[in-house]
């Protein structure tokens, strides 16, 4: 466990009014200025694997708009109402997104050993093919950009390659 939650609450840095920490990630007991401890880890984590799974965030819009969600309370819905094959993770993410800390896994040691009793970790070769096959493409179109830039580019084809490459505006 990291102690994050734990930290962030101690932690006194001065920032705008509302604004102290990403909402849609804070354990419910956070939001309410309650106390913390490694379950508010949990949550964080919970939510993260939950938008892993779907592809979706779980809280959608600006800070305000999620604090209104957050407040509202509604329950974030399971995985597999979203896609029915993940229905073997309906029950570990509604524990690790409780409302109620004493619901939820006690360390996120716990939580990744339940998670590891309904899906195996995956070998190093299955993830090294994984991201092959995901980062294949990128690598390739990047490949061929530095290609084009070693050929003799010019600096505004240079900045002009990396905006479009990297999606930043280069200052020439």
């Amino acid at each position: 466990d990291f102690g994050i939650a734990k930290a962030a609450g101690r932690a006194q840095i001065a920032r705008p009014a509302g604004r102290e920490r990403t909402p849609g990630y804070m354990a419910p007991e956070q939001l309410r200025g309650g106390q913390v401890d490694k379950r508010a880890d949990v949550y964080a984590v919970a939510v993260t694997l939950w938008e892993t799974l779907t592809r979706r965030r779980a809280f959608r819009g600006d800070h305000d708009e999620v604090m209104r969600q957050r407040r509202s309370a509604v329950p974030i819905p399971p995985p597999s109402s979203i896609d029915p094959k993940l229905v073997e993770l309906d029950d570990l993410c509604a524990r690790g997104l409780a409302q109620d800390p004493d619901e939820r896994f006690a360390s996120a040691r716990e939580m990744a050993a339940a998670l590891e009793q309904i899906c195996a970790p995956a070998s190093i070769g299955d993830v090294s093919a994984w991201l092959e096959d995901v980062a294949a493409p990128l690598l390739t179109r990047r490949e061929t950009t530095l290609a084009t830039l070693e050929r003799d580019a010019s600096p505004t084809q240079v900045r002009a390659a990396i905006r479009h490459e990297v999606g930043v505006d280069v200052a020439g």
